[in-house]
């Protein structure tokens, strides 16, 4: 069960963007998975719920994931095309084989929702509520392997969107 391992690679990269921020916490981890990367979605999140409670940073988090079905072009005459199993991934219009698959093997953590503890002026700390920060889709390798964070300041609280890809 190798969802087991993709798991814990989630629940790392989540705990190591919270801990560059003092007393934060991650709520939500939202995640995008392709219908070709061969990773059955209640195994992960059966995997992550037991996992979770021995991460620091990650006891009360949430993961959600998206799934992203597969889009592929044929070799002969790139038609775009939805490759399935029932007619063996060959092109529907002209029954050529797949040239190259252009979605279907996404594994990326998008966001990371993270709640702060933080100083107002002349009142205790509060939890900040929770806000997502997403990431806008990538096309190529190298933006795709870059890791992006962000901190947004709003009056009396501290809204942290962490960005990632695995």
């Amino acid at each position: 069960m190798h969802e087991a391992s993709i798991a814990h690679s989630i629940l790392q990269i989540a705990s190591s963007r919270a801990a560059r921020y003092d007393n934060s916490n991650v709520d939500i981890i939202r995640i995008e998975v392709g219908s070709f990367r061969n990773v059955d979605p209640e195994s992960l999140l059966f995997a992550f719920d037991s996992m979770k409670q021995d991460v620091k940073f990650c006891q009360k988090s949430s993961l959600e994931i998206k799934l992203v079905q597969a889009t592929a072009v044929c070799q002969s005459l790139a038609h775009a095309y939805k490759p399935d199993a029932s007619s063996a991934f060959r092109c529907p219009e002209c029954n050529a084989g797949m040239g190259s698959l252009l979605t279907g093997e996404e594994l990326s953590v998008m966001s990371c929702v993270l709640s702060a503890l933080v100083e107002t002026k002349g009142k205790k700390k509060e939890k900040a509520p929770e806000k997502a920060l997403s990431k806008t889709k990538t096309k190529t390798k190298a933006t795709q392997k870059k890791n992006t964070s962000n901190l947004t300041e709003t009056g009396n609280r501290s809204l942290i969107g962490i960005t990632s890809c695995i």
